[in-house]
């Protein structure tokens, strides 16, 4: 069943519950699934990372960061 809203998806899901308006605390088994997909993301960043120095990071991560905002400037509301 596909959700229209991602506040739906948490709770049909089972990631969070609402148990009154504006309230959205996560389940048991959602912040269980939370803790897995975090140690999952740290042994992907691990797993890619390495032989990469900091530096090396950094100015990948940088460079499509740049191209992006050049982009924006060159297409904004004045150009």
């Amino acid at each position: 069943m596909a959700a229209m809203f991602p506040v739906d998806t948490v709770l049909i899901d089972g990631w969070a519950d609402r148990p009154a308006p504006g309230l959205l605390p996560l389940t048991p088994g959602g912040r269980q699934r939370l803790t897995d997909v975090a140690a999952r993301v740290d042994a992907f960043r691990e797993l890619s990372m390495a032989g990469i120095s900091l530096e090396e990071y950094r100015t990948t991560v940088r460079t499509p960061e740049r191209m992006s905002h050049n982009l924006e400037l060159a297409t904004g509301p004045s150009h």
